[in-house]
């Protein structure tokens, strides 16, 4: 079997300066290559590890794109004809050359191993370069310290690209749908992800799934953040992790009495303007002051996270210091993605709504992302044509809901599933109460102010 082949450092000369060499095996590039053009079923195993890039010779990387090319079998004739459809074919050496890789000697069983060797020094020369990239930025005194730190995390990121199997086998996947499902018959607990904090919604969508981004749409003062703190709030109280809520448009404070309003009954007018005089209303506050200081809520208010980049960078950083349970964001109109230029303001939407969904995935949590509806949307109930500047968010959208009120003062809600995969379309009716910010289902509301859907 052939065997990795370290490479000598280039030796230092007194006075003299030396190049290092880019972390790099020839030898095993051409064993790899050689194994594709010789074993039927070595191209789809080394597909699973490798790319064109990472392959240190251009002619090997030239080699491995014709290879891939190829929908069928794989032969060093066929390869010769893909070569010369992309101009490649003198480059790379000729029919010669590829006759020549098909001599080597290699196994089929050591294809695994000759990978990861590869990959190795691939992502070597990859930290190689972006680390110069860094300090070059880091040098130019007007770069913003923001943009060097994110493009950093961004280019870390992309290294961990092949650290997980990027198939998994539709026989092993059965398996842990099989083993989830029945841990929840046997637990009778139909939940799926962490609690909305509403009856009815996490009966219909079994809660806020992990990895998976939704909407939360209206149009203003229809009570998308009344809703969003309601949800938040709840989550924390599981004490299942932090939850982040990231306020782009209202400050702490101004939701932080939101929160004390919705929690003890207090009207919002009264803690705003500190019109609390009774002994009653006093000790409410201070119940709902504990109650709130003992849950896991993070609110972050800072304009510099209004910027994506930021906001993903910031995010990642609190993951590895906390657990976390969900992560919200309010909304996306008002956030930017500063390290881009872009054409369009749809282009620029479109860009931080796929950074979203990379995030829920990423950090395995699901985001929660408020979004204005557009103007036709003003007093007819929403659909997913009113989305507002890009339709990459129904694409990205795992879930979108819309929210809508006859009037800015009716307390009549109806929150509709405007697209949900695998929990379908549906209108439940809720009950908001403007004066305390607080939502109800409708059983729960004292005063029952409605009885059917008009």
């Amino acid at each position: 079997m052939l065997q990795a082949i370290q490479q000598p450092q280039p030796q230092k000369k007194s006075g003299v300066s030396s190049l290092k060499v880019p972390p790099q095996d020839i030898d095993i590039e051409r064993a790899i290559l050689g194994a594709c053009l010789t074993w039927p079923d070595a191209r789809a195993k080394v597909k699973c590890h490798l790319v064109p890039d990472d392959f240190y010779r251009e002619a090997h990387s030239a080699i491995w794109s014709a290879i891939c090319s190829l929908a069928g079998e794989c032969d060093a004739q066929l390869v010769k004809v893909a070569l010369e459809k992309a101009g490649n074919l003198e480059k790379v050496g000729g029919i010669e050359y590829l006759i020549d890789l098909m001599s080597q000697v290699v196994t089929k069983a050591g294809l695994d191993q000759y990978c990861r060797v590869i990959l190795d020094c691939s992502t070597r020369r990859k930290v190689i370069q972006a680390s110069s990239v860094m300090a070059e930025q880091a040098f130019q005194p007007f770069t913003d310290i923001e943009e060097i730190i994110s493009t950093a995390k961004d280019t870390i990121r992309g290294l961990n690209v092949h650290e997980e199997k990027a198939y998994r086998k539709g026989k092993d996947l059965i398996k842990v749908v099989f083993e989830e499902m029945e841990k929840r018959c046997n637990n009778q607990d139909p939940m799926v992800g962490i609690s909305w904090g509403i009856d009815g919604l996490d009966k219909l969508t079994g809660g806020a799934e992990p990895k998976t981004l939704t909407y939360l749409c209206g149009r203003p003062s229809m009570g998308k953040t009344a809703l969003a703190l309601h949800m938040a709030d709840h989550m924390a109280s599981l004490n299942q992790g932090f939850v982040v809520y990231f306020a782009n448009e209202g400050g702490a404070e101004s939701l932080t009495r939101r929160r004390l309003s919705a929690q003890s009954g207090v009207s919002l007018g009264s803690i705003r303007y500190g019109r609390v005089h009774s002994d009653d209303h006093w000790g409410w506050l201070l119940d709902a002051a504990n109650k709130l200081s003992d849950r896991q809520f993070i609110i972050v208010d800072h304009s510099r996270f209004k910027d994506i980049g930021a906001m993903v960078s910031f995010t990642e950083t609190l993951a590895m210091e906390h657990r976390l349970a969900a992560v919200f964001g309010d909304h996306i109109q008002l956030m930017r993605a500063k390290n881009q230029r872009w054409n369009s303001r749809h282009h620029e939407i479109s860009y931080i709504s796929n950074s979203l969904k990379d995030l829920a995935k990423d950090l395995c949590v699901p985001v929660i992302e408020l979004c204005q509806l557009n103007r036709l949307a003003e007093g007819i109930r929403p659909n997913l044509s009113h989305l507002k500047e890009s339709g990459d968010l129904e694409q990205d959208g795992d879930i979108i809901f819309g929210i809508y009120r006859d009037t800015k003062e009716s307390r009549k809600m109806e929150l509709g599933c405007m697209k949900g995969r695998d929990v379908g379309t549906w209108v439940i009716d809720l009950v908001y109460d403007v004066m305390t910010q607080r939502i109800m289902e409708v059983k729960d509301d004292p005063e029952q102010y409605f009885n059917d859907r008009s």
